[in-house]
C-alpha cells in the first residue's frame, strides 16, 4: 500500500467515526483522532516492514553448486584417474588408485571410487579392496597457498562407513606446490599429490577463488595464455576446454564401464573415462568412453598414436570439445572433420 492509499484510507475511518457517534462528536473526535494516530503508525510499519509480502526472490547460484562446478572443471584440467595415488589403513601404508567422476541424473551425481592395497605385517598378507563411494555436501574450506580456498565434501561408500573427500594446494616434500586429492576416514586416508604446471597452477588457483597475483612471477610469466574456463562456462556441460582422446571402447551401460575401466588400469597407466552426453563433438549423444589421454595438442596425440602396437594400427584420436563438430586425427598426421547433428 502506497502512503497516499494509506492516507486516504485512514481519512475515511477518521470520518466514519465522527459521523457515527453524532451525540457526542467532541469525545469521539478524540478518541477518533487516537484511532486515527493508531491506524496511521500501524500502516507505515507494514509499508515499511514489508507486511505479508513475499520475501525477494533469491536468483543467486547456491554455494554448494558453484562448488561442484569449480570442482568439474578441475578435473578436467587434472584428468579423473589416479593410478599413483597412497594409501594408510591403520598402522600400515600400500598403494591405491583413485577414479572420479560424475554421472548425470543421479540425486548425487558425482562419485570417488578407490582400489587399495596394503600389506598387513602381522596377519602376513596382502589385502587389497574396491570401494566405490558418492559425494555430496559439497563446501569451501581455508587453504594455505596464494589465498585459495580448499574444496570438501561428504564420502559416502556403497558397503557401509564414510569419510571426507579433499581437494588443496599443499607444499610437498620436495618444496613443490602440488594438488592434494584426498578421502579420509578415521583411522585411513586414500591420496594422491598432482604435478602441476604452470598453467594449471594458475588456472586452478582460479577457481580455489584464490589470487593469481600471489603466484611467484617467475611462474606467473609463464601463463599468459587465453584461459578458456571464464565467465563462458556453460553449466549444461563439464567443462568448456577442448582436448584429444584415444577411443579404447564404448559402453552405454555406467556400470559395464566402470568393471571395464577397472580391468583396463591394470594394463595402462594413461587411461580415463568420460561422458559422451557432456560433449558436443561426438557422433554418439549418450553412453561412456573409455580412452588412452586425454592430450592437450593434436601433435601429442599422434606422437601416441605412433607409439601404439601394430595390432592398433588403426586407432585414432577424437577431439573432445563443446563445438558441434568431429575432428578425427590419425598416426600419420591425416586429419578430418565434419559437423555434428545438434
Amino acid at each position: 500500500m502506497s502512503l497516499i492509499d494509506m492516507f486516504v484510507t485512514n481519512i475515511i475511518i477518521y470520518s466514519n467515526l465522527v459521523i457515527f457517534d453524532y451525540k457526542h462528536p467532541f469525545s469521539m473526535k478524540k478518541n477518533s483522532l487516537l484511532l486515527f494516530i493508531c491506524f496511521s503508525i500501524l500502516f507505515a510499519c507494514n509499508n515499511m516492514g514489508g507486511g505479508n509480502a513475499s520475501p525477494p526472490v533469491d536468483q543467486s547460484v547456491p554455494e554448494s553448486r558453484t562448488v561442484e562446478q569449480n570442482y568439474q572443471k578441475i578435473l578436467y584440467i587434472i584428468g579423473s584417474s589416479f593410478n599413483s595415488a597412497a594409501c594408510n589403513v591403520g598402522y600400515t601404508s600400500g598403494v591405491c588408485k583413485m577414479y572420479l567422476g560424475s554421472q548425470p541424473g543421479n540425486a548425487n551425481p558425482f562419485f570417488a571410487n578407490v582400489a587399495y592395497s596394503v600389506f598387513m605385517p602381522i596377519q602376513g598378507y596382502t589385502e587389497g579392496r574396491n570401494e566405490d563411494g558418492v559425494l555430496s555436501n559439497f563446501r569451501w574450506g581455508s587453504g594455505d597457498h596464494y589465498g585459495t580456498k580448499s574444496i570438501s565434501a561428504d564420502w559416502t561408500p556403497k558397503d557401509s562407513g564414510s569419510g571426507t573427500f579433499k581437494v588443496t594446494l599443499i607444499k610437498n616434500n620436495a618444496g613443490e606446490i602440488v594438488l592434494l586429492i584426498s578421502i579420509k576416514g578415521s583411522s585411513w586416508e586414500y591420496y594422491d599429490n598432482v604435478q602441476l604446471n604452470d598453467q594449471m597452477l594458475k588456472r586452478i588457483v582460479e577457481l580455489l577463488q584464490g589470487d593469481v597475483n600471489l603466484i611467484p612471477k617467475a611462474l606467473a610469466d609463464t601463463t599468459n595464455q587465453t584461459d578458456s574456463l571464464g565467465d563462458g562456462y556453460d553449466d549444461s556441460f563439464a567443462q568448456d576446454e577442448s582436448y584429444y582422446v584415444v577411443p579404447i571402447s564404448v559402453y552405454d551401460d555406467y556400470e559395464a564401464c566402470i568393471n571395464q575401466f577397472s580391468e583396463e588400469q591394470q594394463l595402462h597407466e594413461s587411461i580415463g573415462m568420460l561422458n559422451l552426453s557432456e560433449f558436443h563433438s561426438f557422433d554418439k549423444k549418450s553412453g561412456y568412453m573409455i580412452y588412452y589421454g586425454p592430450f592437450n595438442t593434436q601433435d601429442d596425440c599422434v606422437q601416441f598414436l605412433k607409439g601404439l602396437s601394430v595390432s592398433k594400427k588403426n586407432a585414432y584420436g577424437l577431439l573432445a570439445s563443446q563445438d558441434y563438430r568431429r575432428v578425427q586425427v590419425t598416426a600419420n598426421g591425416n586429419v578430418s572433420e565434419r559437423d555434428v547433428k545438434r
